[in-house]
């Protein structure tokens, strides 16, 4: 069976479609190899263990192949298997968030040249090492008074930090979410994921940041993450 209706519900790339077909056609070709019982849709949990397993051994990414599998198996309606695959993937992106360096505030779409560079030189240069020193508004109008920058400049980049504690959420989807309203994980994680992804999908054509809006899928995880991130900035406002 194949997936391909599902992901095109979901709104994702022919790129993207393509990549998932391919995918499952290594688990397949695998499957051949290694099991008297060839078919996909009776594979195993241990199957599918000792192909990330060996896919990972010759350079690919156990991340994406377990997504490719988790969206088969979920629209093919094997809860077991779509489970387990889910599983395998989130505990890998656990790993790889765990040794994720923390992204640089010139990363943020639009970030400006002075801010940035007025920040690097008091050492601020990464979202981890500003939080360190702009997690309350009273950090916050100290560190502008200190630096020079702006009060709003700190507080883009403040909410920039605690947002991209996020899984994807950098570059152009952390400005999306500015230009939503969104500027702290406390924040997003008040918003009904459908809502959400309505919203930001007409951000996404008043502004053309983005070539297309999150999907579904995207939307619901960002919500899901923020639920389980503890709070660490004290709330940021509108800008002036």
């Amino acid at each position: 069976m194949s997936s391909e209706p599902y992901l095109k519900a979901e709104r994702r790339s022919p790129g993207t479609i393509e990549a998932h077909i391919e995918s499952i056609s290594l688990f397949e070709a695998f499957l051949k190899e290694t099991s008297e019982d060839a078919d996909i849709d009776v594979a195993t949990p241990k199957d599918i263990e000792l192909f990330v397993e060996q896919a990972e051994g010759q350079g690919l990414s156990k991340k994406k192949l377990l997504w490719s599998l988790h969206n088969y198996y979920g629209f093919s309606g094997r809860p077991a298997l779509h489970s387990h695959a889910l599983a395998l993937r989130r505990e890998t992106m656990q790993g790889e968030k765990k040794n994720r360096p923390s992204p640089l505030l010139s990363t943020l779409h639009g970030a400006l040249l002075d801010t940035v560079t007025a920040l690097a030189k008091r050492g601020i240069e990464s979202a981890k090492t500003l939080l360190q020193h702009a997690a309350t508004q009273a950090d916050r109008t100290l560190l502008a008074s200190i630096s020079g920058v702006p009060i709003e400049d700190i507080e883009e980049l403040a909410s920039y930090a605690d947002l991209s504690r996020i899984t994807d959420i950098k570059g152009k989807r952390a400005r999306l979410l500015l230009e939503a309203g969104i500027r702290s994980v406390q924040q997003l994680r008040l918003w009904d994921p459908e809502e959400l992804l309505s919203h930001l999908t007409d951000v996404v054509e008043a502004t053309g940041l983005l070539k297309r809006p999150p999907t579904p899928t995207e939307s619901r995880y960002w919500i899901k993450q923020a639920k389980e991130l503890p709070d660490i900035v004290e709330e940021i406002g509108p800008p002036a």
